[in-house]
């Protein structure tokens, strides 16, 4: 995807060109999520009737830079974490599979985007379909937007939100399964219409802790 420019820049000083929305395709280009942008192009130099000289050490410079806050309507849309291994020796995984009971997953998620979100933790020991066709899936659950400031409409500070999610003694024993991954999907809820700015510094934190109950008897 390319957005061409054409804009005169004047002689023996410096000229900004700030592109938005009102001049130029700018919005559309970064619609199409980016990953690398390449700055290239020409300088053509003089015209019709104009007359100078151009020596040696004569020479243009250019710089450029995409600012933040970007002004975005969310859509609903997905993030996806990294796919991350839980690291059970096989004594822990013996002791779930033979005496886990019904377990508690507690979260701590610290939302530092100007709108609210659900998260959900995927698990499966195959990374290719875990996101499809999950072994077991826990939430989703609701969490809180950033602190916005009402006047910028830019995040402020992070809120955390501390929800908790029930497993049955089912589910808690699946968390044995050899080579086991967890996922962490984050839903970006709709913004129903309403612009929201986002900067490059907005993010997402997430921790979890499972508190799984067991029956041990007296003879084991």
């Amino acid at each position: 995807v390319t957005m061409a420019v054409n804009e005169p820049i004047a002689a023996s000083g410096v000229t900004e060109i700030t592109l938005d929305e009102s001049n130029s395709a700018i919005v559309a280009f970064i619609n199409n999520r980016p990953v690398t942008v390449t700055l290239t192009g020409d300088v053509r130099a003089g015209g019709p009737f104009e007359v100078g000289t151009i020596t040696p050490g004569d020479r243009v410079v250019v710089d450029w830079d995409i600012l933040a806050p970007v002004e975005v309507i969310i859509s609903d849309s997905h993030l996806w974490g990294d796919a991350d291994l839980l690291d059970f020796d096989q004594d822990t995984r013996d002791l779930i599979t033979d005496h886990a009971l019904d377990a508690r997953v507690f979260m701590e998620i610290d939302n530092h985007l100007p709108m609210g979100v659900e998260a959900t933790i995927l698990f499966s020991a195959d990374t290719t379909t875990i996101r499809t066709d999950p072994l077991l899936t826990v939430g989703p659950v609701a969490v809180t937007a950033g602190r916005v400031d009402p006047m910028t409409m830019r995040v402020m500070s992070a809120v955390t939100s501390s929800p908790e999610v029930s497993l049955t003694a089912a589910e808690s024993k699946l968390l044995a399964t050899p080579d086991l991954y967890s996922v962490v999907s984050v839903h970006l809820l709709d913004t129903n219409g309403q612009p929201v700015q986002v900067l490059a510094t907005d993010h997402v934190i997430f921790r979890g802790l499972v508190r799984m109950n067991f029956e041990v008897h007296d003879d084991e």
